[in-house]
């Protein structure tokens, strides 16, 4: 049974709707894993509403004048001047209360995006404070402005900078369940799946020994830090299989932080029984699926509220090309393919 998505307006005031909106999505030969599918700025007269049931898109919402009553999958929620609201897809209204609302609001799509908000915590709608800083106006902003040049060339960018945006409201999504240098190794590690992560490199980020962050992660994830980079990954390989067959088996091991396609069919075949070619067979059931949109090269320019800075290319979880960005060469391979980080690497358990 096909799910269609349903748009439904109160159409006596959409004269009155103030919208400056530029949205846009490039066909392409190429699986779309991210993308920010429009950026407006709105303003809904008293009572306008508008309702999406089955909506496939990720939506952050600030409301800078007027009171916006938001209903995400039957909960209610009221955003008032200064807040802003994370809507996760599904079913959803949005309804100007106390006179016009004036919002600014942003919405990003893609392959990818369903895991990405499991494992941030986004996939839940969530109201938070104080979001609309310098940092996201300038994402906010290019973003409108590069949708509005509709130039493939861009295109690259715009999915860069849609990683960037989630990555930003990460930051405000409350974490209470886990202790603060679980939460930190895995921000870090979501932000840098793609390339090399060492324990050496998540040390660091939560000022954390070693035996103590193992310790840490045993006793509230069942699991050491590299089994979680492992279990992470495949997450990643599994969700890009069956829900882009138009990407070859390699570009997906290098999606997922493996540089040596071999590596990473082994490692995938002894985790669920099956070569990803045969996985990939199983979850599409023959059927082809249409893809479009455009995935990133390495190099791109960095991104303020990114990961760490020195390999940008790690920031945007399409990156294309025959260098992975987790190591070079195959000194590496072996390790990688356990998601290890070379000498500082974990041991697997």
């Amino acid at each position: 049974m096909e799910i269609v998505n349903k748009n439904t307006y109160n159409e006596k005031l959409l004269d009155r709707l103030k919208i400056r909106q530029n949205n846009w999505k490039p066909a392409s030969a190429f699986p779309l894993v991210l993308w920010p599918s429009f950026a407006t700025r709105v303003t809904y007269a008293e009572n306008y509403f508008v309702r999406h049931t089955h909506y496939e898109k990720w939506i952050v919402c600030s409301v800078e004048r007027g009171c916006l009553q938001v209903i995400s999958n039957g909960k209610v929620h009221r955003v008032r001047p200064g807040e802003t609201v994370f809507i996760p897809p599904g079913s959803h209204s949005l309804t100007a209360e106390g006179g016009e609302t004036l919002q600014r609001a942003l919405g990003i799509e893609g392959h990818l995006l369903h895991l990405i908000l499991e494992n941030l915590s986004l996939d839940r709608c969530h109201v938070v404070r104080d979001f609309l800083t310098k940092e996201y106006i300038s994402l906010f902003e290019e973003i409108y402005d590069l949708l509005g040049k509709r130039e493939l060339e861009n295109a690259p960018r715009l999915s860069l900078l849609a990683y960037a945006v989630l990555m930003y409201a990460v930051r405000f999504v409350p974490r209470e369940e886990f202790p603060e240098e679980v939460v930190q190794c895995q921000q870090f590690i979501q932000q840098n799946l793609f390339q090399k992560i060492t324990l050496k490199d998540l040390c660091r980020e939560t000022g954390c020994n070693r035996t103590r962050l193992t310790s840490l992660f045993r006793q509230n994830l069942a699991c050491s830090p590299g089994e979680y980079i492992i279990q992470l990954r495949h997450q990643y390989a599994k969700e890009l299989l069956a829900a882009a067959p138009g990407i070859p088996v390699k570009l997906v091991a290098s999606h997922c932080g493996y540089c040596n396609q071999l590596y990473f069919a082994n490692d995938f075949r002894k985790r669920t029984g099956m070569t990803p070619t045969r996985y990939r067979e199983k979850m599409c059931s023959g059927t082809k699926q249409e893809v479009s949109g455009v995935l990133p090269h390495p190099g791109q320019d960095h991104v303020e509220g990114g990961p760490r800075s020195g390999n940008v290319a790690a920031l945007d979880p399409a990156v294309v090309g025959d260098e992975s960005p987790v190591g070079h060469g195959k000194a590496h391979a072996g390790a990688l393919s356990h998601g290890l980080g070379g000498e500082e690497g974990f041991e697997d358990p």
